[in-house]
């Protein structure tokens, strides 16, 4: 390469890593595509711009990469390595040979409604696991989500987080920390104590672009862009998109909030109010054009409730079908003063659990064969193990949808169940299933230890189990390795 500063950068690289070329740059960071010398792989680096290198120490640069680096997620681009000397900071992430978000959008410009929700639930994982330790991504945007093997990954928690302590600096030279587009209002105004919120804010802007088309706030500047997001109400999605669900609407409304404590309070409770919409999407499309059933209704107007996050307006759609009036105490606490808002999601979702499932029982003589996941047991308190078997159960849905004359029961409707009491065979009862895979996973610090299983949920036997040894760095090979061998076993009792 003849740029002198790329050669530099190679000198100092030399031995470990030989620069290919460059893959794209941005406003903080040149990524290049790689071979690790050491591992034989490709790798790809991402060398901040020397105008912000100017504004970070290498000690503080390392100490917040360290951190980064400790990410351990299924959703997460993980990070093989760093360095910061000769004024150079940089570091090492897998080559990702699929398209990005950014990518998928420019060919496609609205994704179909269930996709936009399923990739978004994928990055809302991610940052839920992330936020529970403290690290806020800062710069959420379509560039920053990868897909490998179909399933979303987030990059770049490393930039952002590395730069936030010299944001001062920064933005003397003219760099902000964020993408206009995505940016949040507290981010927009450079506030110091950007929080969680603010990624949620931005997931809702990625979340109306895969939907619309288009962010939710556009310019013929930066400056324009950022005074939308101060003071201009967002646009309804169904603007663009006809036939998005009103709830869903409703959802992108409340995280694009300019009050950060009026939008979701966590990345988990975004997800639990896709994952109605989602349960719901599945309802409508099963059920007759023209069908307003009273379970129909309900689930329609509490859906709409708890995506408001309104649990006396969700009680009363539970309990009444929808209609104004019924009792109850108020402002959402039963007659002790505590909040009935956990108790009325759980009957929201157990309704349109057992009213999807129900579907496949009236009215379909010849349904196909029913088959749900649930997650995988975890000990208390591993919250990797707890992804790396949300993961498991993603890629085995995933394999199972593949199978003729196969149904996948809806892993909201499962988890809605699940959260509530409901027993594996009660499970099956509700939503017609004849097989339930079930699973176990553990780790010695080094190991993951995973045993699956099919279970015929009609004679309450197992018919096929199998235990997993992965190393911790191994957990994606591993997760579609237990799909398909899940799937290979349903299908040899499926003919």
């Amino acid at each position: 390469m003849s740029d002198p500063l790329v050669q530099k950068f190679q000198a100092l690289l030399q031995g470990r890593y030989a620069i290919e070329r460059e893959l794209g740059r941005g406003g903080m960071a040149t990524v290049y595509l790689a071979r690790d010398l050491r591992h034989d792989r490709q790798v790809a680096i991402k060398l901040l711009q020397p105008e912000i290198t100017t504004s970070l120490t290498a000690e503080r640069f390392l100490r917040e990469i360290t951190i980064t680096a400790k990410l351990q997620h299924p959703n997460i681009l993980t990070l093989f390595d760093s360095g910061a000397e000769d004024g150079f900071c940089y570091y090492v992430m897998p080559h990702v040979e699929g398209e990005s978000l950014r990518d998928r959008l420019l060919w496609e410009k609205q994704l179909p409604v269930d996709k936009a929700i399923e990739v978004a639930l994928e990055v809302a994982s991610a940052l839920a696991y992330a936020h529970s330790r403290q690290v806020v991504h800062r710069d959420i945007k379509p560039e920053n989500i990868l897909f490998s093997t179909g399933h979303a990954m987030v990059a770049d928690f490393g930039i952002a987080r590395a730069v936030s302590e010299g944001q001062r600096a920064i933005t003397a030279v003219g760099i902000p920390l964020g993408t206009p587009p995505y940016m949040s209002p507290e981010q927009a105004q450079g506030l110091d104590n950007i929080d969680h919120r603010s990624d949620i804010y931005a997931l809702g802007c990625v979340l109306f672009e895969m939907v619309a088309g288009r962010p939710p706030f556009v310019g013929v500047s930066v400056g324009k862009v950022i005074q939308q997001h101060l003071q201009a109400r967002p646009p309804s999605v169904r603007e663009f998109r006809g036939d998005a669900p009103e709830a869903l609407d409703q959802i992108l409304q409340r995280s694009l909030s300019k009050d950060r404590a009026q939008r979701f309070q966590s990345a988990d409770e975004m997800s639990e109010a896709l994952r109605l919409v989602a349960a719901l999407t599945t309802l409508e499309r099963a059920t007759p054009s023209g069908t307003h059933s009273p379970a129909m209704v309900a689930a329609q107007a509490a859906v709409k409730a708890a995506t408001l996050g309104t649990p006396e307006a969700a009680a009363r759609a539970v309990t009444t079908g929808g209609t104004p009036g019924g009792g109850g105490a108020p402002s959402g606490a039963d007659g002790g003063g505590r909040s009935r808002l956990p108790m009325v999601l759980g009957g929201v979702v157990v309704a349109l659990a057992l009213a999807v499932g129900g579907y496949f029982v009236v009215g379909h003589k010849s349904e196909p064969m029913g088959v749900a996941v649930l997650r995988p047991a975890v000990p208390p308190g591993e919250a990797s193990l707890s992804q790396f078997g949300q993961g498991i159960v993603s890629e085995i849905e995933s394999a199972l949808q593949q199978l003729t004359g196969v149904r996948v029961a809806s892993s909201a409707s499962v988890e809605a169940l699940r959260n509530v009491g409901r027993t594996a065979p009660q499970i099956a009862d509700s939503l017609h299933l004849t097989f339930l895979v079930s699973g176990t996973v553990q780790s010695d610090g080094k190991t993951a230890h995973v045993t699956m299983q099919v279970v015929n949920a009609k004679q309450d036997n197992v018919i096929w189990s199998e235990s997993y040894d992965y190393k911790l760095g191994e957990v994606l090979a591993g997760e579609r390795q237990i799909a398909a061998k899940v799937a290979a076993a349903v299908r040899g009792r499926a003919k």
